[in-house]
């Protein structure tokens, strides 16, 4: 007897160019919409060996059952695509970074700047930095950054070109190492040392602010881009010989019967019967500035008699 049964299975299928999908399969159907090339499409298929010019939509499109042609259609199993791409190793030629310890005395003078810097945006190129009194105090001759490398970039029958990661400069990079700086009899030395490498400064007196003594440490650790930061850290410091050492003392009564402090929130600062004493300031605390309109200011004192004066500029537009 013969067999007349045929086997029906669905296939994924993808166009290779943009066709109609038509009501019924013939070329002089209606086409109810046209389906770009590209599109993943799944249609029945006769596994004994059809040759039908058209195949019937297993699963609509977009809505819409139709047939579409045949030679617009290419098996998925049959499709590759070829992908080109380069992996980027880890680089640091666009990583921007700045470390800065800053040594501050109690009136707000800034002492000392200790820093190492990657300000470069196409070169990994670290250099360390000492300032004393807000001058350059300590570095190496800073190199003089060549233009960043280019490629050529061929868009739209126009060629350009772009900047491109460009390697490495100077003498300081993949910075491990020690960053010193001491006020001895009123005479400031520092040095850099690095795998290896050290730089030294010239001993100098101090004939600006020999008088401010080092009370607070700040440390700051930023970058001018924040998508490429050099990673930075500070894993050692350590303060020596601190002069006028004495043992804390606590619930220190500052002020005595008739003393006048004067808050200058301009300035900003604090004075004791006319002598500057920012060092009573706790470091938590805020100066501000009047807003346009009433302001509240209040004052917490165990003093029932004492009195409060405020004097302030008027601005005006």
């Amino acid at each position: 007897a013969n067999d007349n049964r045929t086997s029906n299975t669905i296939c994924n299928f993808v166009t290779n160019k943009a066709t109609a999908l038509r009501v019924n399969a013939d070329e002089w159907s209606t086409a109810r919409c046209t389906v770009p090339a590209g599109t993943v499409v799944r249609c029945w298929v006769n596994e004994l060996g059809e040759s039908t010019k058209f195949r019937q939509l297993k699963t609509a499109y977009k809505g819409m059952y139709g047939h579409i042609k045949s030679s617009d259609l290419t098996r998925a199993s049959e499709m590759s695509t070829k992908i080109e791409y380069t992996v980027e190793g880890e680089t640091a030629d666009d990583k921007q970074g700045r470390l800065q310890v800053y040594g501050f005395s109690s009136n707000g003078v800034q002492l000392f700047s200790l820093s190492v810097i990657d300000d470069s945006e196409w070169y990994e190129a670290t250099y360390p930095l000492v300032k004393v009194n807000g001058k350059d105090f300590l570095y190496e001759e800073k190199y003089i950054e060549p233009k960043a490398k280019t490629k050529q970039v061929e868009s739209n029958d126009t060629i350009k070109y772009e900047n491109v990661l460009s390697g490495r400069l100077g003498n300081w990079n993949e910075f491990y190492g020690d960053i010193q700086i001491e006020r001895k009899d009123n005479v400031w030395y520092a040095y850099v040392s690095n795998n290896g490498r050290l730089i030294q400064s010239s001993k100098v007196v101090d004939s600006t602010n020999g008088s401010e003594k080092l009370t607070n440490l700040v440390i700051y650790i930023g970058t001018s881009n924040v998508e490429k930061a050099s990673g930075m850290a500070v894993q050692y410091l350590q303060v020596q010989s601190l002069s006028d050492i004495v043992p804390a003392e606590h619930n220190v009564q500052q002020f005595v019967m008739g003393d006048v402090i004067e808050i200058d929130c301009g300035v900003p600062s604090v004075k004791l019967n006319d002598v500057e004493r920012n060092d009573l300031v706790d470091i938590g605390s805020q100066f501000f500035d009047l807003q346009v309109g009433d302001n509240s200011i209040k004052m917490a004192s165990d003093d029932k008699n004492a009195t409060l004066g405020i004097i302030f500029n008027e601005k005006y537009l």
